[in-house]
């Protein structure tokens, strides 16, 4: 059986080690990512106005006006729904400006591609195949919406898992063997050509899309009675978010939404399905010490005092409070 410890890359290097490892140095000391001056101005060459950005005056998930301001970041704003705890990018980029967002290069090629990160992916993957194989007889197909370096649907084809799909949105993907059926267009919606597939995955692909809905509901309609979607997103309420708040790269102009345990499950259950598990992956547990010790949070080393013993990767995740939410959920009440 595999633990989930055994892909948290605070654990498995230590965190200075891990960033270093997979080349996320120089992107967490360049402040991250870049604001929206930086993306409009030297990457888009668009002019400063609100052509661009949409404001939202209620809540994407559940439509509420009771929402507040959360974060500020160098002009990124964040808003939060009181009523369901989901948050948003807000204003945020309109839908057809998107494309020209993500077609530009944003720091994490170097990280996808490390042989450290690749390495603690694959026990990732088959941690996912491993609980997924819980709640299912056989699992026959799989759609892996934001496909990336096509890592998990490797894995799923190495378990015998027979037919498998990709969506990956641009161009990088396009003159690849097409063995693993990959479509590079996408508009937040399930072909209907692509149907009755056992799992559809989302690796920290949901809080990139416009509208998130329109994928889930979707994608119950492409699945199989009793076909199971799996999720992973930044957790808005994770010990790392909320510790290191506006120097943590979760908060960026390439999320468009940051969910919480409850505005998931919310978002699954108005879309026709049943949660089967959910928890939290990713500790982050010596950015969070690092922290909690008045030290840089990412490229520091622990002095492991003694106060902070209580702090374990066991506690964090018991309390929802890792880095990552992880949801299956299986299609029908």
């Amino acid at each position: 059986m595999i633990n989930k410890d055994e892909f948290d890359g605070n654990i498995v290097y230590g965190g200075s080690n891990f960033h270093k490892k997979t080349k996320r140095t120089s992107l967490i000391m360049e402040n991250n990512f870049p604001h929206y001056e930086y993306v409009l101005e030297e990457n888009m060459h668009y002019k400063s106005n609100m052509k661009y950005f949409e404001s939202l005056d209620n809540c994407i998930l559940c439509n509420s006006d009771d929402i507040e301001d959360k974060l500020y970041k160098d002009g990124l704003f964040i808003s939060q729904c009181r009523k369901c705890s989901f948050s948003f990018q807000n204003p945020r980029f309109k839908s057809e400006y998107l494309s020209e967002l993500y077609g530009k290069e944003y720091s994490l090629n170097g990280a996808y591609a490390s042989e450290a990160q690749n390495k603690l992916d694959e026990i990732k993957y088959k941690y996912a195949i491993q609980e997924l194989n819980k709640y299912s007889d056989s699992i026959e197909s799989v759609l892996d919406i934001g496909a990336g370096n096509l890592h998990f649907l490797n894995v799923c084809k190495k378990n015998n898992i027979k037919t498998l799909y990709g969506i990956e949105p641009g161009s990088t993907l396009k003159n690849i063997d097409n063995e693993y059926n990959i479509i590079t267009d996408f508009s937040d919606e399930v072909p209907l050509s692509i149907n009755n597939l056992s799992v559809i995955s989302l690796w920290d692909t949901l809080e990139h899309i416009h509208d998130f809905k329109k994928v889930i509901k979707s994608s119950y309609k492409a699945l199989e009675d009793d076909g199971l979607i799996l999720i992973m997103v930044p957790n808005l309420n994770s010990l790392a978010s909320r510790l290191i708040r506006e120097k943590s790269p979760s908060f960026c102009i390439y999320h468009l939404n940051y969910f919480t345990e409850k505005s998931l499950e919310k978002l699954l259950i108005d879309c026709g399905f049943s949660i089967m598990q959910k928890e939290t992956v990713i500790s982050e547990i010596d950015n969070c010490r690092n922290y909690l010790e008045f030290q840089e949070p990412y490229m520091s080393v622990p002095k492991n005092e003694k106060a902070f013993d209580w702090l374990t990767s066991e506690y964090i995740h018991d309390n929802m409070l890792g880095s990552r939410l992880f949801f299956i959920a299986k299609k029908g009440k």
